[in-house]
């Protein structure tokens, strides 16, 4: 009996740990120019994807944000320890709107029933408008009698059977779809340390638009309001972290694609344009 004991522990102690499964198009890891499938999609490919092309070096960072409140669209860095809450996603940009707003939800914990039995729902708010080719020449925020205000624009609960994932195989990674490779998924992340996420993409179905368009007439300023909670029992260590996506019918790349994302800092570089939603427990 104590012989086999010892062979049960070192087979234990030499079981290899599993491997992030990695996002990958023609057998190579690729956090940019490819289609990515997104729950409940509003425009895309009619197949269910978007097209990630975050080939500006800032992936338009600097124009949509993560903010405890619409009336700070800049947004901040929020660590809470809430199953339940809302952010708004705002924009600060140039161009004045974002047509679409794709929601990534990304679950790490040290307890495998908290990725397994994970459920949340997602609530949003916020306008929806029919979208125009402009052209690159001809960008301008979507009239106002366009708007039609939506509340919610969504309103479901997601399960760990909606994570991302590639030929039936849940996708298992330490970084988001970004610019640079390896990007992080909140603030202040240890890309060595930390480990992998499970990732799940939902579309909100509405749109963002500059709080100075119109001033302060409409709902929220423009912006796009998430309620979410987060239904099942977390027994482990780990985080549920928010990022945010926009999906533009033109952009400077070209038309129909997504090309905005709210900026992380990464570990020990501080940035005041930062800002994300990152659940501990």
């Amino acid at each position: 009996m104590a012989a086999v004991a010892v062979l049960l522990f070192v087979a234990l102690a030499v079981m290899p740990v599993a491997a992030d499964v990695e996002w990958t198009v023609d057998d190579r890891i690729i956090n940019n120019n490819t289609w990515v499938p997104v729950h409940d999609i509003r425009f895309g490919d009619g197949y269910g994807n978007y097209y990630f092309n975050l080939t500006n070096v800032t992936g338009g960072q600097k124009a949509i944000h993560i903010s405890n409140n619409y009336a700070t669209p800049k947004g901040q860095i929020t660590n809470t320890e809430s199953k339940a809450g809302y952010f708004f996603v705002t924009d600060t940009g140039g161009r004045e709107y974002q047509d679409d707003i794709i929601l990534l939800v990304a679950v790490n914990s040290s307890n495998p029933s908290d990725i397994s039995g994970f459920t949340i729902n997602i609530t949003s708010s916020g306008y929806q408008w029919d979208p125009k080719y402009d052209g690159p020449d001809k960008k301008q925020s979507p009239p106002k009698e366009y708007l039609e205000w939506k509340e919610p624009g969504i309103s479901k609960v997601y399960s760990a059977t909606d994570y991302l994932n590639q030929s039936g195989i849940d996708i298992f990674q330490k970084w988001k779809f970004a610019p640079t490779a390896n990007y992080p998924i909140f603030c202040g992340q240890n890309m060595v340390n930390q480990g992998p996420f499970k990732l799940l993409l939902v579309d909100l179905n509405v749109g963002v638009i500059r709080n100075n368009t119109y001033n302060s007439t409409l709902n929220y300023t423009g912006m796009a309001k998430v309620n979410y909670s987060i239904t099942n029992t977390l027994a482990g260590n780990g985080n549920i972290s928010f990022n945010a996506y926009a999906y533009n019918n033109w952009t400077n790349e070209g038309p129909q694609m997504i090309n905005w994302i709210n900026q992380v800092n990464i570990t020990g570089i501080p940035d005041a344009s930062a800002s994300g939603w990152k659940v501990a427990f």
